[in-house]
């Protein structure tokens, strides 16, 4: 047996060892990974998304990876929804300024592009986010427990975020259906002390199905917001 076949026996062993290495270091850090998403992604009640650490990125070595992407999500919605509080803010003093019709027509396109930007927004962040999450190669214990947190932490926000932009431009859109009538019939429709006092039969079922309407929409951003509130806790 000449030397260079020992020392090509040799490189191979230390190449067989070294895998085996490597193999027990993946495990280790796929179940610490795991154990995270379990206790602080998926069984944590209230508070953000946790950011990692230096260290638990070192100790989940590359599956710190996988959780960049529910970070990152987050992250981003939180940019696409921001505009909402200035458009309450915008909506609240239209209404008590009391502008003209032709103002506040030119704000409701203004508002309904703003929550079409909104939506559209969130879409690409979710198809960014479902693309990721496509190209992952994770062993089945973690996809399983990956896929749960993935739910409440991506998906779940995303489509509820999605629907309360939906119904609010819709609540938007049926308030100024009320304005308008209001503005069409102001002989048969007596504004005193905040409240509005019907003088026709006829306006009175139309009004009282426009607070029906809007009622409805309001239960259900509230349902929406329950439902949200419960993911944070």
């Amino acid at each position: 047996m000449n030397k260079w076949f020992l020392s090509l026996r040799w490189l191979w062993m230390l190449g067989v060892v070294v895998l085996i290495a490597a193999c027990g270091n993946e495990e280790a850090q796929r179940q610490a990974f795991i154990e995270f998403l379990q206790k602080s992604v998926i069984e944590k009640q209230g508070g953000f998304i946790t950011v990692l650490t230096q260290e638990q990125r070192e100790h989940f070595g590359d599956y710190a990876s996988h959780y960049d992407i529910i970070v990152d999500f987050n992250r981003s919605m939180g940019e696409v929804v921001k505009p909402l509080n200035g458009i309450a803010r915008e909506m609240t003093s239209t209404m008590k300024q009391n502008v003209d019709a032709e103002a506040r027509k030119a704000l409701m396109v203004k508002l309904n592009d703003q929550f079409q930007q909104i939506n559209k927004k969130l879409d690409e962040e979710l198809s960014r986010a479902e693309t990721r999450l496509a190209d992952l190669n994770q062993p089945d214990d973690l996809k399983a427990v990956y896929t749960q947190a993935f739910e409440r932490t991506v998906r779940t926000p995303g489509r509820i975020s999605r629907e309360m932009v939906s119904l609010t431009a819709e609540m938007v859109t049926k308030a100024n259906e009320v304005f308008d009538f209001i503005a069409n019939n102001p002989d048969k429709i007596e504004i005193k002390g905040g409240r509005m006092i019907a003088k026709d039969r006829a306006v009175l079922t139309k009004l009282n199905a426009f607070q029906a309407d809007l009622l409805a929409i309001v239960q259900k951003l509230q349902e929406l917001k329950a439902q949200y509130d419960a993911l944070a806790g």
